[in-house]
């Protein structure tokens, strides 16, 4: 870690600040966070003083601009990344941005070109690499244990939104995402096929609206412009096919990962779920049994501070770990903008396959 601590400011006080990121930050050695942005500035105080944060503003500019930072942590809505991150890169900051990187596929490109002109770290809120159970998956897969990889399967549900009462979010706005559960929860999983499999060379997909209006706080109705489902076709460069669904309106889901990838010579799952012991699963089938069996990883190196958290609080705190350390020089770079970027090509490709009804072939 540095030998005085990174200084820090976070954007954006609302609930994924307030449960994950600044928790994050405040258990971590070599770092300190020493200032808030929020737009509601009541909200931003109390927040401040729940975390010992001395300075707050009203923005992403002014504070970047006031204080002397090292880093930025952008928790924002989709379409207030964009801004705060390119300032943030121009006065030299290392940036973690939750995902995804830009509700535009040329807001994502441009911004992934200027941070890779600068000597800086990037990162994208991309935490279900951090999984154990997913990054052991991983590792087996890139070890050849199963052979050469055939099919994939992912699945990325939850309940959410499938009460028909629950009222208009702002992540049900089109002109602010970009999509729906695709982008909101999919774009994990599009992240991990390729990381996990490789590149993408097209996609079909289809979408479903379950519930097309919803109401808003002043008692008005409004119809929803993005996809509370959406299953996705895909093939890959090494010649693996896959199948992917992500869905928020989905019954007796609680939020979670069903990962699977079948092999030459084995198949290996991981489930992530808050119904499962620690949070996650995992099992393994070779040819010769064709059946999964548990295999136990729970002797798996962790963050000893974040071992009782929820497995989504966990895997961001293994992710901002793993940040701090980049910056450090002491890990390799993972995650990156260029990461950002190419979800969202694959993100995009999906779009326009579900729009057009055709298979949609994605860009190198």
């Amino acid at each position: 870690m540095p030998t005085k601590p990174l200084r820090v400011g976070v954007i954006g006080t609302g609930h994924w600040a307030r449960v994950v990121h600044l928790p994050a930050f405040d258990s971590l050695p070599g770092v300190e966070v020493i200032a808030l942005a929020g737009i509601d500035r009541d909200e931003a105080g109390a927040v401040a003083a729940a975390f010992g944060v001395q300075k707050i503003y009203g923005s992403g500019p002014e504070m970047i601009a006031s204080e002397s930072l090292d880093l930025v942590s952008i928790v924002t809505p989709d379409d207030c990344h964009v801004p705060d991150a390119r300032i943030a890169l121009a006065a030299g900051l290392h940036v973690l941005c939750e995902k995804p990187l830009a509700s535009t596929l040329e807001d994502a490109r441009s911004l992934s070109v200027q941070a890779a002109s600068l000597p800086v770290k990037t990162k994208m809120g991309f935490s279900l690499r951090y999984s154990p159970a997913v990054s052991h998956l991983r590792e087996m897969v890139l070890d050849g244990r199963i052979g050469e990889p055939q099919h994939v399967q992912a699945f990325q549900q939850n309940g959410h939104f499938l009460d028909p009462s629950k009222p208009f979010h702002w992540k049900m706005d089109l002109a602010r995402t970009g999509g729906g559960a695709i982008v909101e929860y999919g774009v994990h999983t599009l992240d991990l096929l390729r990381w996990i499999i490789g590149d993408v060379t097209r996609v079909a997909a289809t979408s479903r609206t379950l519930v097309p209006t919803r109401t808003l706080p002043d008692g008005g109705i409004r119809d929803v412009d993005v996809d509370d489902s959406t299953a996705v076709l895909l093939e890959f460069a090494q010649g693996a096919s896959g199948i992917c669904h992500a869905g928020w309106s989905t019954a007796a889901r609680p939020p979670g990962l069903e990962l699977r990838v079948f092999g030459s010579r084995g198949a290996v799952t991981c489930v992530l779920s808050d119904d499962l012991p620690g949070g996650e699963g995992f099992w393994f089938a070779d040819a010769d049994e064709q059946r999964f069996e548990p295999i136990d990883l729970s002797a798996t190196p962790a963050v000893d501070s974040a071992r009782n958290l929820p497995w989504w609080r966990r895997y961001t705190q293994a992710l901002i770990g793993d940040f701090l350390a980049e910056i450090d020089g002491q890990a390799g770079p993972s995650a990156t903008f260029a990461d950002g970027y190419a979800a969202q090509l694959l993100l995009d490709a999906v779009s326009t396959a579900s729009r057009d009804r055709r298979w949609v072939d994605v860009p190198a």
